[in-house]
């Protein structure tokens, strides 16, 4: 009799619990419903556009679906939108906060341009390259928006993610007008306009070069004009050679008569 007792409240354990999980699955089912969107943050698209690349309708659960995998799909879909998170706030509300990305670059593929922003993002394919550096020097054999760009030689790609990180955090991302990559490493490029940037990356010290760059940028005067050379393991800023004075014109003195 101890033994059926055991065994009946081992059983009645098993089954409350069951019946409790149960409950709680139904509630989750029944109540966690999705019936409106917050969306924060600003971005070029519509809300209807935002809403429909969650891949979510009125109606589904809250609770079953991966936002992690709706995050990473949202980005493809909506190229311009560099991050995303998705939050549930219960019973009923999906909070959609965003933030836009931009062009870095535009490389120059075929009379057009491949736009791509500082993480290598295809953004679009465009008939200008706008306010973004232009890039030549590299052939591109893929370019899905929403997708990392992706170049005959590989290496470039790397080489461009890592120059434009580092423009971003000084806050010069728009202020380099063109790069030209000759090979994997070999870089040129030009600042404001004014000033030639010889980087000359190779292996291990590209890293280093290229946050070097971003601190001399830093306190390079803004009038500066002529070459920055960084092919080496000294770094020289040789300043472009003043133009001449014009010379002045005298009159010669009247000559007094007779």
């Amino acid at each position: 009799m101890r033994r059926s007792r055991r065994s009946f409240g081992a059983v009645y354990a098993i089954v409350s619990a069951l019946v409790i999980l149960l409950a709680v699955f139904g509630g989750v089912t029944v109540f966690f419903r999705l019936e409106q969107y917050e969306i924060v943050g600003t971005t070029r698209y519509s809300r209807t556009d935002i809403i429909n690349a969650t891949g979510l309708s009125k109606g589904d659960n809250l609770y079953f679906f991966n936002k992690f995998s709706v995050q990473e799909d949202f980005c493809r879909e909506l190229p311009y939108v560099g991050s995303v998170r998705l939050t549930r706030r219960l019973p009923k509300t999906l909070v959609i906060t965003l933030s836009e990305t931009e062009a870095a670059a535009a490389i120059a593929d075929g009379g057009a341009y491949v736009l791509i922003d500082p993480e290598g993002k295809v953004l679009e394919r465009s008939a200008a390259p706008g306010d973004a550096a232009v890039v030549t020097g590299v052939t591109v054999t893929e370019a899905i928006p929403g997708e990392p760009v992706r170049c005959e030689i590989s290496r470039q790609e790397d080489t461009l993610r890592e120059i434009f990180r580092v423009l971003r955090e000084h806050g010069l991302l728009h202020s380099v007008d063109s790069i030209t990559l000759s090979g994997a490493y070999d870089v040129t490029a030009t600042y404001m306009g004014k000033v030639e940037i010889r980087l000359g990356l190779a292996g291990t010290r590209t890293d280093r070069k290229i946050r070097a760059l971003g601190k001399i940028l830093d306190e390079l005067p803004e009038d500066s004009a002529g070459v920055l050379d960084m092919t080496g393991e000294d770094y020289r800023f040789l300043p472009a050679a003043a133009a001449p004075s014009p010379t002045p014109t005298v009159s010669p003195e009247p000559t007094p008569e007779g």
